[in-house]
């Protein structure tokens, strides 16, 4: 954590516009990051599904399998 309070101390220091840009860069890799992410995530449970490792199904057919699942 005492890295975390160094950089928000160093983040402070800065001044108030130059804080703002920061805030929008950091978003704006963060946002970008979480997208990468999701399309890596995407890819794994395309490729999933293409092995057979993934079912697919009604919502009945869900539940079904919940109500009859006896692992």
């Amino acid at each position: 954590m005492q890295n975390i309070d160094t950089i928000l101390d160093q983040a402070m220091a800065l001044p108030y516009e130059t804080r703002l840009d920061l805030i929008r860069i950091i978003k704006k890799r963060t946002m970008e990051e979480e997208r990468i992410r999701i399309a890596e995530e995407c890819r794994n449970v395309e490729q999933e599904y293409a092995v057979g490792s993934i079912k697919s199904g009604s919502v009945q057919d869900l539940m079904y399998y919940l109500e009859n699942d006896d692992d």
